[in-house]
Order: C-alpha cells, then sequence, then structure tokens
C-alpha cells in the first residue's frame, strides 16, 4: 500500500489499464458508456465487478504516469462517502504534491496542451514498471483541452496497437477525439489548478 496523503488508502494499481473494463469506466466521461462496453467487449458481470474494484472504500485504486523528469501525474478515485470523485495530482521531482484536476463533475478540465500531452505519453522514461504510450495517453486525456480537427488520425499514427487489446483502445480513442470538438473550455468551467493540502 502507498500514500499520496496520509489519509488515503491509495493502493497502486497500474495493471488495471490492461483490464478492458477500466477504460469503460475511466473514459465514460469523455463518451457514451454503452458504446465503450461494446467498442471494448465489456459485458455487464465484468463492469460491474471493475465498478466494485474501483469504488472499494478502503482500497483507492491508483495508476501512475510517470515523467521522464522525474515525478508522475497519479489517478485515483477517492471514495469518501458522499463526497466520490476522480482525482489526478501531480507530484514533482521535488516531491511537491498538486491536486491538478478534480473531475467529480465528468468533464475535461482543460489543462493540457495537445502537445503538451502527446509528448508526455510518448516520452517514456527508461525505468521499470512503466505504463505503455497509449494507455499513458488515455489516463492523461480527461486534462486535456482543445484538440485539433484532425486528433484522432494523429492518435492512430502516434500509437500503434501491438496486439488485439491495443487494437480496441485505438477505435475508442479514434472515436472519442471525434467528438472532442463537442467540449468547450470556457475559462469559468475548467477545473482549477489547486495546491493539496
Amino acid at each position: 500500500m502507498l500514500f499520496t496523503r496520509a489519509d488515503f488508502p491509495l493502493v497502486r494499481s497500474d495493471e488495471l489499464a490492461d483490464e478492458a473494463p477500466f477504460w469503460t469506466h475511466y473514459l465514460a466521461m469523455l463518451h457514451d458508456e454503452q458504446q465503450l462496453m461494446s467498442m471494448l467487449e465489456v459485458d455487464g458481470a465484468d463492469w460491474d465487478a471493475m465498478n466494485g474494484r474501483l469504488h472499494d472504500p478502503e482500497r483507492w485504486p491508483v495508476l501512475r504516469v510517470a515523467l521522464d523528469e522525474g515525478g508522475h501525474y497519479a489517478v485515483y478515485w477517492c471514495n469518501i462517502p458522499g463526497d466520490q470523485g476522480l482525482h489526478i495530482e501531480r507530484l514533482s521531482a521535488g516531491r511537491a504534491l498538486t491536486l491538478v484536476a478534480d473531475l467529480a463533475d465528468g468533464c475535461p478540465a482543460g489543462l493540457l496542451e495537445w502537445d503538451d500531452l502527446l509528448d508526455i505519453a510518448v516520452t517514456v522514461p527508461r525505468r521499470s514498471g512503466v505504463l505503455p504510450r497509449l494507455r499513458r495517453f488515455l489516463l492523461l486525456l480527461p486534462l486535456l483541452g482543445a484538440a485539433p480537427e484532425n486528433a484522432a488520425l494523429v492518435v492512430r499514427k502516434t500509437f500503434p496497437p501491438r496486439n488485439r487489446a491495443d487494437r480496441l483502445l485505438l477505435d475508442a480513442a479514434g472515436a472519442i477525439m471525434q467528438d472532442w470538438s463537442r467540449w468547450e473550455f470556457a475559462e469559468g468551467e475548467r477545473s482549477e489548478l489547486w495546491p493539496a493540502t
């Protein structure tokens, strides 16, 4: 068990990124959940089982996107009864912790530029236990602001699939990017950046 905050029972769960039901939950804020389940071939029983794992009040799953310069982004479910939500934090190389986004409202935060997101995703640190590029991209996708019109094509060219699971995820990513223009990133609607306590 690991903690980014003393009172949060965070459990490192990077292995979830290899399970299709995880992505039907995680990406549901960005795309129709039923369509995601169909594209990723996830049935209701598997969806329910993953829902229980993600919302366990005693074990909060956390996935990490390691950064080349040190530090990482941490994605985790805040499972406090009555105050549940998806949080993304950034831990710098100097160990400074910042809560980047509280995505309880289920919308993109608009905090990363397109080129920055791609750069983080493809710049994989040379150390063990690091998630593959496509999964790094998808985990940070809720932080994206505006995307170019050809975003779906860029994603397909940037993240060539290694196996069938990758191909299914890539199809889902392409569908999400085709829909991205429907998000409006008015300044007052963005999730705010604030220091963690």
